[in-house]
This record gives structure tokens, sequence and C-alpha cells, in this order.
């Protein structure tokens, strides 16, 4: 059985991601109907934004992190919104084509800011283990299964108890009723996208250092993990585009 808890550690950590991730790709699916293909290509957004203020320009982590969730997303929420009302009238297609396009610009963008050559996007959070059961549990998979689970909970709450919230519910099931009740279908609706938003990247930052496979392969072989250990990521491949990609496991279990 402890054979297989390196991978239950993995499987957990990056579920919890693809979980926060799939929470607001739902919320905005589900307020306006349009699938949002270019999910994956916000979180890179706000992953490049992250690292040109963190990593390029020395700004502390926390500061950074918070400008991107509660600054550029909803600046990005309230975009895609306007888009989503544009296009409510438009075939399915169009929808999809409109989100597939948006994919495309935030991949070009990268690729003029960044150019083709990889970029190294190093660990934020501390990179430091425990010892759990007999295996190397690092702190930083701690604190993405602790914002996942709270970010969750808050979401919960905020669906139960609180009036836009409930709205929210409404909106799916009858936009007319809920206008009827004084409060602004769109207005919900642009909740709705800021909050999914502001879901994606959060997934994105957690899930970006989580791509150097020697940072996965040193911590769950039973030794401490390099602080130094780097994810190299390129803004034109489908790394950026990570809804895309699932990281793997490691090759060789502990023995």
């Amino acid at each position: 059985m402890s054979e297989f808890l390196p991978f239950i550690v993995i499987g957990v950590t990056t579920g919890a991601v693809y979980g926060l991730a799939g929470v607001g790709l739902v919320l905005t699916y589900k307020t306006s109907g349009i699938f949002n293909f270019a999910y994956g290509a916000i979180a890179a957004l706000a992953v490049f934004v992250f690292y040109f203020l963190h990593s390029q320009h020395g700004m502390p982590w926390p500061y950074a992190a918070a400008l991107c969730i509660f600054v550029l997303s909803p600046i990005e929420g309230l975009g895609l919104e306007l888009v989503a009302r544009i296009l409510e009238g438009a075939t399915a297609t169009l929808k999809v084509v409109a989100t597939i396009g948006l994919l495309l610009i935030v991949v070009g963008v990268g690729t003029l800011w960044y150019g083709n050559a990889d970029v190294n996007f190093p660990p934020f959070l501390d990179t430091n283990t425990i010892r759990f059961l007999g295996v190397n549990v690092g702190w930083d998979q701690i604190t993405v299964m602790i914002v996942s689970l709270v970010a969750t909970a808050l979401l919960y709450y905020f669906f139960r108890f609180v009036r836009i919230g409930v709205a929210m519910r409404g909106v799916v099931d009858n936009p007319d009723l809920v206008s009827m009740t004084g409060t602004n279908p769109v207005a919900v609706r642009r909740w709705a996208w800021v909050i999914g938003t502001m879901f994606a990247s959060m997934a994105g930052l957690l899930l970006a250092p989580s791509k150097s496979s020697s940072c996965s392969s040193c911590r769950h072989s039973g030794r401490r993990r390099s602080a130094t250990s780097r994810a190299s990521l390129s803004p034109s491949s489908a790394d950026w585009s990570w809804v895309s990609r699932r990281p793997s496991p490691p090759s060789t279990p502990p023995t």
C-alpha cells in the first residue's frame, strides 16, 4: 500500500487544482451558456503577469498574486461577460469559435512577450517537505489543497447564504423570474464571470510551478526538493494551456 502513497499525494494535489478550475468553468457555463475554451488561456495570462511582476521585477509573490487574482481577473471577467452578452443570440458554433479566438490571442501575446524560448517559472511557495506515512509531502502541496478547499467552501457559502449567490443560482433556471425580484440578471452574470476568472487565475498560479518534472521526481523519491528547482514553460507551447494537459506521475515509486 505504501508504494501507492506518492501517487495518491500527486493525485490529490493535482485534483485539487483541476477541481478549483472546474468550479469556475462550470459557473460561467451555467450562467451564460458559453463553454469557455479560453479558460486555460485566462489562467495562462495570470501566469504571464505573475512571472513578469514577481520573477522579472522582484515584486513579493503575495502582492503579485493579489494583483493577478483581485485586479487582473475581475477586469478579464468584465470583458468576457461583455463578449458573452454580445454573443447571446449567436449560434453555438460562433460561441465556440469566439472562445478559441480568445485562446489564440493569449497564446500570441505570450509569444510576443517572451518569444519562443522556454521560461523558467520558479516555485514561489515553501518547497520544504514533511514526513507523512513514510512519504515526503511538500508544504506547497499542502498549501494548494488548503487553498482549493477554502475557496470551494467560500463559494458554497456564497451560493447558499449571499443574495447575489442565490440569484446566480436562479439565473441558471429562470433569468426572467430573477429580474422580477428586482435583481438584474446581467449583473448576476457579470459576477459569475468575475468569480470564474478569479478561480482560473488561482488554478493557473497554483499549477504552474508543478510543471517541473525534476521537482516531482525529487519530492516523491524520498528526497527533499530543491528550492531552486524550476518549471520550464514556453509561451508558444501547450504547457501554457495547462487545462489541456495533465502532469505525469513519477516514473519510479519509492521502494
